[in-house]
């Protein structure tokens, strides 16, 4: 369920009328319309006051606003994978996590008194609990363990969300410009800084949307996090591009590393020249994010419409 106004998740939820729900997270997104990071905690509330009490709730445990939202659910099943998490004993955890870069992420998986080592191909922390998230949710339909470790080991990344790509040349793409807010920007910063070895990390960043009169502050601390992650350039375009290109300078990522784009098209013929000189190289990488309204996806089908139709190749050699 979506939504981006009060009582849109409680219209949601009374024509969908679960029997097992669960509210991933509460995050600073769609902030125009519902305030605050509280306003956001009500409006996806309105999920689990909802539902009959005959049902069963799926509890995010290290998320401290979900954990107080009231539930009419007769049964909760937690799920948590971090240790402050974990305090408050959920039936679903997570332990021993290993973060293996581009590979995905490695833990163990427990339900109540099983567990078992697993290893996922999508990468970052936050999909571990997206995971467990998932393994809970199963769990409480029925679902035996064995399924549960098969279907995560089997998950593919689908359109536009942490989709990895090879271009031509090798350059490798994280492809995650479906959406963004605050926490899944600084999610996908913080995962591709730590991908490869001795490789040029790059993002390429549109805007963050909704975000009212929040928007001058958590623009510029996503340039403060990709100059902090250690980018080696960042690439902006949108109505904030100025907020994260000065976040990333005060932050002290060189002047000469930080690009602002009117449009895809520009922030393209950038990206085509320094692949053609050979300035992007096999190996390095680049992270690909923005709001839907961004359309960020425009990038990646005019590059590669360029290397297959070789188009002025020679003009940027």
């Amino acid at each position: 369920m979506g939504m981006n106004q009060f009582g849109e998740i409680a219209r949601l939820t009374e024509i969908a009328d679960p029997d097992i729900a669960c509210i991933t997270n509460v995050q600073a997104a769609h902030l125009e319309g519902l305030g605050s990071i509280t306003g956001v905690a009500q409006a996806k509330g309105e999920l689990f006051a909802g539902m009959r009490p005959d049902t069963v709730a799926v509890v995010n445990y290290d998320d401290a606003h979900v954990r107080r939202l009231p539930k009419n659910s007769e049964k909760i099943i937690g799920f948590a994978c971090t240790a402050a998490g974990r305090r408050h004993k959920p039936a679903v955890r997570a332990t021993r996590i290993k973060d293996l870069g581009a590979e995905g992420m490695r833990f163990t998986l427990q339900i109540g008194d099983w567990q078992e080592r697993i290893s996922v191909r999508a990468p970052g922390m936050h999909n571990v609990s997206n995971c467990l998230a998932a393994a809970a949710m199963a769990h409480a339909g029925g679902v035996t363990s064995g399924t549960i470790i098969a279907a995560l080991s089997d998950f593919q990344s689908t359109d536009k969300r942490m989709q990895m790509m090879t271009l031509p040349g090798g350059v490798r793409v994280l492809n995650d410009c479906y959406n963004a807010n605050p926490a899944s920007m600084a999610a996908a910063l913080r995962t591709v800084s730590g991908f490869g070895q001795d490789c040029r990390r790059i993002a390429l960043l549109g805007d963050m949307l909704e975000l009212g009169e929040e928007a001058d502050a958590a623009h510029a601390e996503v340039g403060r996090q990709a100059a902090e992650l250690g980018y080696d350039q960042l690439a902006v375009i949108g109505s904030f591009a100025d907020q994260v290109a000065q976040g990333a300078q005060l932050a002290g990522m060189a002047e000469e590393k930080v690009h602002v784009f009117v449009d895809t098209h520009s922030m393209v013929d950038w990206l085509y020249t320094e692949m053609v000189q050979a300035r992007m190289a096999a190996d390095d990488w680049l992270l690909l994010k923005g709001s839907r309204g961004m359309r960020m996806e425009a990038v990646l089908q005019e590059i590669e419409q360029r290397f297959a139709t070789g188009i002025n190749e020679k003009e940027y050699l």
